[in-house]
């Protein structure tokens, strides 16, 4: 379930191992590739947790799936503004900021860019040979953090 290098939420690999992954790939695989660092602004608020629960639905019983989404899904949130509280609401996206599950569950979101990156080519790479295109495009992760690594030509497509 892990992608290779994803740097977050693992206890042998960190911050240390994604910048020496990353010289590497440089340095013996894609030595004029262009870097694109990226920290997802609202990560937390933005994941759509029912990919997450369609992801977890396999490995776990329905009994506890439903134990987990429970949480989540009985939140109401609302907007205070000086004196003024808008009516409550409950979210359709996101995960509980401060919940020691939301990383977990982050985790499982992001840990599909990788291989979306690597099977979905971009229009004009198609006819490319598709391993010289799997080792064109690659990314390295570390919580919401995601450095894209790509041809010049292709970054701002991925983009």
């Amino acid at each position: 379930m892990y992608y290779n290098a994803q740097g977050g939420f693992r206890e042998v690999r960190g911050t240390l191992d994604l910048i020496e992954i990353c010289s590497i790939l440089r340095k013996h695989h894609c030595s004029n590739s262009t870097l694109a660092f990226l920290d997802i602004k609202y990560a937390y608020d933005s994941v759509d947790r029912s990919y997450i629960w369609r992801t977890l639905q396999p490995y776990l019983d329905p009994a506890l799936l439903d134990l987990l989404k429970n949480p989540f899904n009985k939140v109401q949130i609302g907007v205070i503004l000086g004196n003024a509280k808008s009516s409550c609401f409950p979210p359709k996206t996101g995960v509980l900021q401060g919940s020691i599950l939301s990383s977990f569950l982050y985790f499982i979101y992001i840990n599909q860019l990788p291989s979306l990156l690597r099977d979905h080519p971009l229009p004009h790479e198609a006819e490319k040979d598709p391993v010289d295109f799997a080792l064109s495009v690659n990314c390295l992760l570390y919580d919401d953090d995601v450095v894209l690594i790509a041809s010049s030509a292709q970054l701002p497509a991925i983009l």
